[in-house]
């Protein structure tokens, strides 16, 4: 409104709410994807900082930083991220997505070695050559039922 006075935010404020923003948004970015560019990161940062208060490419640097340090939460869980290069170019990923896929990669070792309940060899060969007449009686009957 014109002739409204603004109380001007210190630069650790804008960055907490710009942190605050991005953070949130790339929680959601995570939900979809467990990799994400590098360039993720900054945008999510830029944005946060157009309602913040953008004063030029440190505080892009700051809010990143901050992100990088603090973490933010994920599934309920504090997470940070990771860096690395695929295809040329720079990604992130986080760390309890990883804790993920480790639990995942456990859990399917542990279902592989589980012979519980499984069929034998034998069991399988005669069900297959069992089924040869059961399905021939069946074929026949809609072969018959046929115009």
């Amino acid at each position: 409104m014109e002739g409204t006075a603004y109380a001007q935010l210190t630069d650790a404020e804008r960055y907490d709410a710009a942190y605050a923003f991005a953070t949130r948004h790339l929680a959601k970015e995570f939900e979809t994807a467990a990799v994400l560019d590098q360039d993720t990161v900054t945008l999510w940062a830029i944005r946060g900082l157009i309602g913040a208060g953008y004063k030029g490419s440190v505080d892009v640097d700051g809010v990143v930083k901050l992100i990088k340090e603090r973490g933010f939460e994920f599934h309920g869980e504090r997470a940070y991220l990771v860096e690395g290069v695929s295809d040329g170019r720079m990604r992130v990923t986080n760390s309890e997505q990883i804790r993920i896929e480790r639990r995942v990669e456990e859990l399917a070792k542990v279902a592989s070695q589980d012979r519980t309940g499984a069929l034998t060899h034998a069991a399988i060969r005669r069900e297959i050559d069992g089924s040869n007449s059961i399905m021939s009686t069946a074929r026949r009957r809609w072969q018959r039922s046929m115009p």
